[in-house]
């Protein structure tokens, strides 16, 4: 093939030289190529390609025939100015019919913006800027090398084979002035990513000038693993730096870059970064780049008459030292050039034949070669050349970072839009295959766990038979004397309740596991109907017998209060209106639904994989107002049962067996519901948590009232089956403090009336025989006796007084303390009367007075005294035995003081002695003075007795069959 070339070339040359006289037109190119600074590798990489195709397409007469190719080779210098001065002197020298360059944008762009007033067409062989895409203003700009933004339809042509639907982007702004970057990302990327439904992270924060670490750590924060880079090479180390320190690489993460940067550009001296070539190149590992395709692979044959194997050697050949990647596509550009000239001069009214080379030249600068440029189509060495709207679709190479160099790994034909894989060396990872794109998401239903929720469902399953088996005994025992007394019907509510609230445990653990989601809203239904009307029953009639006893002990008037069951059943069917309403209302307004909730996902070891929990629950559209309207008014019945307890804490009734009992039930059940309450609001996420703990708190809540109500019971039967023994007894435990409403330790008090009975007893029995013993020694009446009682002289004189508002008494011989005594001033005696008279305070203490009396009076046999006012009742000054007279003498020799202790005058008549007994504390000495006991005291305990039985009727009439020896016994303990 290479001898058939030469020879071609030969013979080409060979006719031209023939033809030399020929009447040949030269067209003359503008090449504005960079020859020298740092882009003069470009220029001088390609001027070879350039030459070798105006060889071969003036050697090819049947192309252009008539006509000749010639460029005119000029430096820009990569220089906006120069290149221009270039192109206005070849304007007066040679006007050339195209302009073909430049290389560098910064000349590129100004150019093609100069020749539009002249519709002079530029084809570009090496700028990839983006801004030239825009048609508005270049519309006469072609290139044959693909611009930037075709790069990124390889990328996401990658991105779908990978399955990468999430990706972040990061790139260099237009701040400093350098918009070529910012022009695609903002433009053109986020577009085409969005197009193909590729969800965009991070776009707010991504752009920067000079320090990319915020953006960076954006990235990271946002999970991103796919990230789309667009920034110069300088920045790049900056980029992957800042990665480096932030961890953001490895075989999670995967970069994408713009390729065209230097060869090593990693391992250049940067003092503006704190990483070594080895970090950086650490970070760079697996990424990828995507540029332009330098040669094609897809085939060999072109339509220039040359191979690609053919091309690359004769390029090798002639290059020498200087190499450009854009050296095909000015290759392929001049064979462009040449056959959009041949398709013009090829049309039957073609006018371009002149002969002045000005004229020729302005016939080609004219709209129809700019059609005739975007209609070319043929191949190429660098691919099929065609283009649409100026830009060329080409061939975009996939290269990967492997080891500390760049392999090809793949290919984009822009044409056909197809990715190959097949091209270069396999893709390597890091891990076991492509990483995912974020961290992959599962929702997984949450249920129940099966073996706690049938442990639950046994252990709820035993309470259930056992208060049906409980229930089943109080309905068969109904008449047994023990459980007629602990109102059986109410009993019977109880276990109803806790059956209930059993039951409930079951509906609490069925989620969408067991039911289908239509069937899941009468679940959640049942649920609240079941566990509300179980607690009220269970917890309302604990409520009702709690208040029954409260009432009867708080009866401060000692009227005989009978509390029956029927009054008991109203208050439950209270409580069970009220949930009825709210509840019917609540399934009618606003009935409950079946919804889901996403709880925090759960990450496996790999990381890639996250578990996110669904959650089913029970919801309706105002469901806050519901629960708080159950939990107000239940709330209150707790606070109040709670309440009532502590009021009758100390009362044990064997009438009212189960009152303590049920008190103590009252509190479990109060503690259970606030803590149950406040510990299913803090869990109620968890789902295992929160149905494990709520239905224990339900089982045992239920299970210790069960045991506290019928336990005892259960007991009693089985030490009386047949109810025929008779236990009855009253205790009362003395509180710690009273209450505000008077309540009195009773069981105390029939202690202290009873020891002080006693001693009354004892004291009034001594008197009445010695008052008896000196009657008869008189020869008096005992019964006529007006109370005169002669002088005994082996006795001391005692006062004994009773004041109308007094009953007090002080033992003999014990001193009253000095504050009480009296001065004798304001007694008078008179002889004549025989008798001392002494103003009366109406105290209710009593005290020692102080009697003037005459020696003739020393020993009289008593001394009577007279209520000056009222002159109702009279007081004696009498002898008694035991008592002490203290004498005191003054100056006169006549008159002597005696000192007599007060003490009540004790009547013979019985019944003035007991309206006396009436229960005041005196203020002496608490060691010897007692508590007297009144008849309102006794009848006081006689009510208690007759309260009980009053009690014990209302469950059954047959109850008030209690013997009347019952009610004497208890008279005869009282008293």
């Amino acid at each position: 093939m290479m001898s058939i070339y030469y020879i071609l070339t030969f013979l080409g040359v060979l006719f031209l030289g023939l033809s030399k006289g020929d009447d040949v037109q030269k067209l003359y190119l503008a090449g504005l190529f960079p020859l020298s600074k740092e882009a003069g590798d470009i220029g001088l990489g390609v001027l070879p390609a350039v030459q070798m195709a105006i060889e071969q397409v003036n050697a090819n007469r049947t192309l252009l025939p008539g006509y000749e190719l010639e460029v005119i080779v000029e430096d820009t210098q990569c220089d906006m100015a120069v290149g221009t001065k270039l192109l206005f002197d070849m304007f007066h020298k040679s006007p050339p019919v195209m302009l073909f360059g430049g290389a560098c944008p910064q000349v590129t762009g100004p150019l093609a913006q100069t020749t539009v007033p002249w519709e002079m067409a530029q084809l570009s062989y090496a700028d990839t800027d983006p801004g030239l895409s825009e048609r508005d203003r270049y519309p006469y700009f072609f290139r044959t090398v693909p611009s930037d933004i075709d790069l990124y339809p390889a990328v996401l042509a990658l991105l779908k084979h990978y399955n990468w639907t999430r990706v972040g982007t990061i790139y260099q702004d237009s701040s400093k002035g350098y918009s070529r970057y910012a022009v695609v990302h903002d433009n053109h990327l986020t577009k085409q990513l969005r197009d193909d439904n590729i969800t965009i992270l991070a776009v707010e924060n991504n752009g920067f000038a000079d320090d990319p670490s915020v953006a960076v750590q954006n990235l990271k924060a946002r999970d991103v693993r796919i990230i789309l880079g667009l920034f110069s090479a300088e920045m790049a180390r900056r980029v992957f730096c800042n990665a480096f320190h932030e961890g953001l690489y490895g075989p999670k993460i995967v970069w994408f870059l713009q390729g065209g940067y230097p060869t090593h550009w990693w391992k250049v001296n940067d003092s503006s970064i704190d990483c070594t070539p080895m970090q950086l190149e650490k970070a760079l590992e697996g990424h990828f780049t995507t540029d332009v395709h330098p040669i094609t692979t897809r085939f060999t044959s072109t339509d220039t008459g040359m191979s690609t194997t053919e091309y690359t050697a004769e390029y090798n050949k002639r290059r020498k030292k200087n190499y450009s990647k854009f050296h095909g596509y000015a290759y392929d550009g001049i064979w462009t050039i040449a056959k959009a000239l041949h398709a013009m001069v090829s049309t039957p009214d073609s006018r371009t034949k002149r002969s002045a080379s000005e004229e020729i030249a302005q016939l080609f600068w004219t709209p129809e070669l700019r059609s005739s440029l975007n209609n070319t189509h043929f191949q190429g060495v660098t691919g099929v050349v065609r283009f649409n709207k100026g830009e060329r679709l080409g061939e975009i190479e996939h290269r990967q970072f492997q080891g500390g160099d760049m392999y090809k790994v793949g290919e984009y034909y822009l044409d056909s839009e197809v990715l190959d894989l097949h091209k270069g060396e396999p893709v390597m990872w890091h891990g076991k295959g492509p990483p995912m794109d974020r961290t992959l998401s599962t929702e997984e239903a949450k249920r129940v766990n099966l073996l706690a929720y049938a442990i639950l469902c046994v252990l709820a399953g035993i309470g259930v038979n056992a208060a049906a088996i409980f229930l089943l005994l109080n309905i068969y025992y109904r008449k047994h004397r023990y459980i007629k007394m602990s109102s059986p019907n109410m009993n019977n509510i109880i276990m109803v309740g806790c059956i209930m609230t059993y039951a409930s445990v079951f509906l609490l653990g069925t989620d969408g596991g067991l039911v289908s989601p239509h069937i899941y809203p009468y679940l959640c239904t049942a649920r609240a109907w079941v566990l509300s009307i179980g607690f009220t029953f269970a917890f309302g009639a604990m409520f009702a017998k709690t208040w029954r006893v409260h009432a009867i002990f708080t009866n401060i008037k000692l009227q005989k209060k009978v509390i029956k069951d029927y009054k008991l059943i109203m208050i439950v069917g209270v409580l069970l209106g009220l949930d009825l309403v709210i509840l019917c209302t609540w399934s009618f307004v606003d009935p409950l639904r079946r919804s889901t909730k996403r709880l925090d996902p759960r990450v496996d070891a790999t990381g890639d994989r996250e578990v996110i929990p669904i959650m089913e629950y029970c919801v309706s559209d105002h469901m806050t107002i519901w629960l708080a309207a159950i939990y107000a008014y239940k709330g209150l019945l707790l606070v109040f049962g709670c309440f009532l307890a502590w009021e009758t804490r100390h009362v044990s009734i064997p009438a009212l067996n189960d009152s303590k009992y049920i008190g103590m039930s009252v509190y479990n059940v109060v503690i259970m519901c606030v803590s149950g309450a406040a510990i299913s609001f803090i869990i109620n996420d968890q789902q295992d948590a929160a149905f494990i703990i709520l239905s224990l708190f339900i089982i045992f809540c239920t299970t210790i009232t069960l045991c506290l109500v019928f336990v005892p019971k259960l007991l009693e039967l089985r030490k009386d089956p047949k109810g025929d023994k008779k236990r009855i007894h009253v205790t009362i435990k003395k509180p710690k403090v009273p209450t505000d409403i008077g309540y009195t330790d009773v069981q105390q008090k029939i202690k202290d009336l009873t020891d002080e009975n006693a001693r009354n007893r004892q004291i009034l029995e001594y008197k009445h025989r010695e008052i008896e013993s000196l009657l008869i020694q008189l020869g008096e009446d005992v019964h006529a006796s007006n109370g005169g009682i002669p002088r005994s002289p082996g006795l001391k004189p005692m006062v004994l007084l009773k004041q109308p508002n007094s009953h007090f008494l002080i033992p003999p011989g014990r001193r009253p303390s000095q504050d009480t005594l009296n001065s004798d001033e304001a007694s008078v005696f008179s002889e004549s009367l025989n008798s001392v008279v002494w103003p009366l305070d109406g105290s209710g203490n009593s005290r020692s007075y102080f009697v003037a009396q005459r020696d003739a009076l020393s020993c009289s046999d008593s001394v009577e005294l007279t209520d000056l006012e009222s002159s109702k009742r009279s007081f004696q000054i009498m002898p008694t035995i035991e008592s002490e007279t203290s004498v005191e003498r003054e100056s006169s020799e006549d008159h002597k003081k005696v000192e007599f202790t007060v003490h009540p005058c004790i009547h013979n008549n019985y019944g003035a002695l007991e309206e006396g007994l009436h229960t005041e504390e005196t203020s002496l000495n608490k060691q010897e003075v007692p508590k007297t006991p009144s008849y309102s005291g006794l009848k006081y305990l006689k009510d208690v007795w007759l309260r009980e039985t009053d009690i014990l009727s209302d469950s059954d009439p047959s109850v008030s069959e209690l013997e009347h020896d019952d009610v004497a016994d208890l008279n005869t303990n009282l008293l």
